[in-house]
């Protein structure tokens, strides 16, 4: 799952409930009418992608400075992103299919391990965003097997930010026979054990605008509750996939249910 486009709702302490509303970040960069619907609900707190501040620079005053992220599917990729000290700029390497190199799809755990050496070598807060098969998800169902993956070889205790990308359950096939449950159980299991190895790691649960509505994405983030610190919503615009609800009035749906007290312009 390529997360090009993506916003991530997290809680600025992990692990802790909700106090009020999750902090989001922003990640797409190829859909100019975002940016009202950010200008609306995004605070100071919030993060954006350096490539959606690159595109869109309008969004440059409207979160803290150092609240960026950056996000690539190759170790080739994160090697040639460097961060200023002080920055914490989060560096996620996003494992999975194509544009993944396939030396690195058959290796991830390999794979994983040169990236975050790279990432944390260039100055950087280290995030993992692989594709749900590295949690043993397994594809085409609305299963997993905990016990396979390669998330049990990652030594997580050098990582600062996690992505569990499970929204494959969240599908019209699964959620018609049984709702939101299988992925909030998906997303719980893996966040404990990640947690266990790593108290202060933050952890996000993603959400995709690719294929899931506004109203079922609300719904999955009320059900998850503290589980995670937050959630990442990929907003793909790639023409080769589908990317049905991908619309501003789409994100400013979402955003209005979850974060009914934003500040107006």
């Amino acid at each position: 799952m390529n997360l090009s486009g993506l916003l991530l709702a997290a809680l600025s302490i992990p692990g802790a409930a909700w106090a009020a509303s999750p902090f989001f970040a922003f990640a797409a960069s190829q859909d100019p009418g975002v940016v009202p619907v950010l200008q609306q609900y995004f605070q100071k707190t919030d993060y954006l992608g350096v490539k959606t501040l690159a595109a869109l620079p309008a969004l440059r005053t409207v979160v803290a400075g150092g609240h960026q992220i950056d996000l690539e599917p190759s170790v080739a990729g994160v090697q040639q992103i460097g961060c200023d000290p002080g920055t914490a700029v989060t560096v996620f390497y996003q494992w999975g299919a194509a544009p993944t190199p396939e030396a690195e799809q058959a290796d991830p755990v390999g794979s994983s391990a040169r990236a975050i050496a790279a990432i944390r070598g260039n100055g950087c807060q280290v995030g993992l965003a692989p594709e749900p098969q590295f949690f043993g998800y397994q594809p085409g169902t609305c299963a997993y097997n905990p016990d396979a993956g390669s998330y049990r070889q990652v030594d997580w205790s050098t990582v600062d930010f996690l992505d569990i990308q499970g929204e494959p359950f969240l599908e019209d096939t699964c959620v018609g026979q049984a709702g939101v449950n299988p992925y909030v159980n998906f997303v719980t299991a893996v966040a404990a054990y990640v947690r266990a190895r790593n108290p202060r790691i933050v952890i996000a649960a993603q959400l995709s605008f690719r294929f899931t509505p506004p109203a079922v994405m609300t719904e999955a983030v009320h059900a998850m509750g503290a589980v995670v610190d937050g959630f990442l919503l990929s907003y793909p615009l790639n023409p080769a996939q589908e990317h049905k609800y991908c619309a501003p009035q789409n994100l400013a749906a979402f955003l209005g249910t979850v974060r009914p007290a934003a500040v107006l312009p």
